[in-house]
């Protein structure tokens, strides 16, 4: 098997670096090989399958080709009204679709995903979601917002849409659950277990819990779901399994062997967290 991938390694964009570069060493461990920073120029149909030519001339033999390349919502007819466009139509928190002129249409709502919605995980403004669930969590805040207009209500008694984005995958025996934008990171710390084992990974920027990740140990990677978005905790972890994008390592505060432990920064009570590595908790 042959993974081509834009980045350096398989899922980097999703998780960050850290984690997807031991996933990339089980992957060769097994056989596999990784084509990095490639880019695919043409497919070909060849004696024993497809020939996928590659934009540095190398060419590949296939039996069987997937191909992931993600989505572009369809909003191009809209282009001459008076809609704000990028990377989907965009909103405000309760799916109201803005105005090229200032301000937001009362009555034009945007859901699933063509919806551009500004998120409090994304450090670079609007951002689309396209998972199924967005369509079920759109529409319940556009449903909502509706009911209060119609009750002559404010729409901002409504609270703003917050969807949390996951996503899960099986390789090999790992079992890898996301949630939350990992990739956005300016920092990450293993919270639990070795990287190339079972563990979760926490992953912050400016100090904020945005994203969690689990290979194995569900339980643990759920229990921190609900952190997600926070900003008044911190990591408090052991030193050697602390470290940040580019920098030299972090000294944490505390060290406990058998729990994760979330500090807030007022140092009030911790939230402890009961991890034990090594165990299979799917």
């Amino acid at each position: 098997m042959t993974i081509i991938c834009a980045g350096d390694v398989p899922l980097e964009r999703p998780l960050g670096r850290e984690l997807p570069e031991s996933l990339a060493s089980r992957h060769s461990r097994e056989g596999v090989e990784i084509v990095p920073r490639a880019r695919i120029r043409a497919l070909a149909r060849s004696l024993h399958g497809t020939e996928v030519s590659l934009d540095s001339d190398r060419r590949i033999e296939a039996d069987l080709v997937v191909v992931a390349i993600g989505s572009t919502p369809a909003v191009g007819w809209h282009a001459g009204n008076d809609l704000v466009i990028a990377d989907g139509v965009v909103t405000d928190g309760w799916l109201r679709a803005l105005r090229k002129t200032g301000g937001s249409w009362p009555n034009v709502y945007v859901a699933g995903d063509a919806a551009c919605f500004p998120h409090r995980l994304s450090p670079d403004g609007p951002t689309a979601i396209p998972h199924w669930s967005t369509a079920g969590e759109t529409a319940r805040t556009i449903g909502a917002a509706i009911a209060a207009a119609t009750q002559a209500g404010p729409v901002d008694s409504v609270p703003r849409l917050f969807a949390l984005p996951s996503f899960w995958t099986d390789q090999y025996d790992l079992h890898i659950l996301s949630y939350g934008l990992p990739g956005s990171a300016d920092s990450w710390h293993l919270m639990a277990g070795t990287t190339n084992d079972q563990c979760v990974v926490g992953h912050f920027r400016n100090r904020r819990l945005v994203g969690v990740v689990g290979v194995g140990m569900r339980s643990a990677v759920l229990s921190l779901r609900d952190q997600i978005g926070s900003d008044i905790w911190t990591a408090s972890l052991r030193a050697r399994d602390t470290h940040r994008h580019g920098q030299e390592r972090f000294q944490g505060r505390r060290c406990i062997r058998t729990f994760a432990v979330l500090l807030p920064i007022d140092d009030r009570l911790p939230i402890k967290l009961p991890i034990r590595p090594g165990r299979d908790e799917r």
